[in-house]
């Protein structure tokens, strides 16, 4: 929906939500505890990641289901009877 009102994909939004998470926790994390606690490289590279690489798999994902989702051709039964 958002994607659609704002003419951005599923990924930019994906990834600028995490992005906010992680920043969120880390920023909550220093101000509780006096260091980042929680965050490291993976989640970060995770963050990055996770909506482009939505952005390549959404379209491929609808390509493979109009594919699949197309109605098969009946096989045409001969009807005639012979003797």
């Amino acid at each position: 929906l958002l994607g659609k009102v704002f003419n951005k994909s599923f990924g930019f939004f994906r990834t600028s939500f995490d992005i906010s998470l992680t920043s969120l926790a880390a920023i909550l994390s220093f101000f509780f505890l006096r260091k980042i606690v929680g965050i490291r490289e993976g989640t970060v590279l995770a963050a990055l990641l996770i909506g482009n690489i939505a952005n390549i798999f959404i379209p491929i994902s609808r390509k493979l289901w109009r594919i699949s989702s197309q109605p098969k051709e009946k096989e045409v039964v001969n009807s005639e009877v012979s003797f």
